[in-house]
C-alpha cells in the first residue's frame, strides 16, 4: 500500500509543478491575431492538390479548400492518372479543364522508377510550373 501512495503522491507533486509552467505559458505566449485581407491587397495564393485515386476523399478536401474565407486564390488539382472517378469528382465542384483547376497528369518522365525522395515531387513540380501565383502552397492530404 505504501508503494501506491508514494506513486500517487510523485503523480501529485509532477501534476501541481506542471500547473505554474501551464499559466505561465498561457500569459507569456503570443497568440496569432485575425488578419483582414482586402480584396485589393492579398497576395494571389494557388493551392496545389496532387491527387492519385482519391475518389473517397478529394470532394471533402476540395470543398475545404474552395469554402476559404481568403479573397484572392485558387485551387488547382492534377488528377495524376487516377483509375478512379477522383477527376469527375473535382468537375462536378466546378473545377475542370476549361478554368483550370483540374489538370491531368502528365507521362512519366524516361528512366523514372518510382517514389524516391518526396513522394510527391513530380507531381507538384508539375502544378507548381502551371501556377501564375507567386506563393504556392502545396496541399498533400494525409493518405
Amino acid at each position: 500500500m505504501t508503494l501506491l501512495l508514494v506513486f500517487h503522491l510523485a503523480v501529485t507533486v509532477v501534476l501541481v509543478a506542471w500547473v505554474p509552467l501551464l499559466l505561465l505559458n498561457l500569459w507569456l505566449m503570443p497568440r496569432l491575431r485575425a488578419v483582414c485581407w482586402e480584396p485589393e491587397e492579398a497576395p494571389y495564393v494557388s493551392v496545389l492538390v496532387p491527387a492519385r485515386n482519391e475518389s473517397l476523399n478529394i470532394e471533402k478536401c476540395v470543398r475545404s479548400l474552395l469554402a476559404q474565407d481568403y479573397p484572392n486564390f485558387e485551387v488547382r488539382v492534377l488528377d495524376d492518372h487516377s483509375a478512379d472517378d477522383t477527376a469527375e469528382r473535382v468537375r462536378a465542384l466546378g473545377l475542370c479543364e476549361e478554368n483550370g483547376g483540374l489538370l491531368k497528369g502528365k507521362d512519366l518522365p524516361e528512366g523514372w522508377v518510382g517514389k524516391i525522395g518526396r513522394a510527391t515531387s513530380f507531381p507538384v513540380r508539375r502544378l507548381a510550373s502551371t501556377s501564375f501565383s507567386p506563393m504556392r502552397i502545396p496541399f498533400i492530404p494525409r493518405g
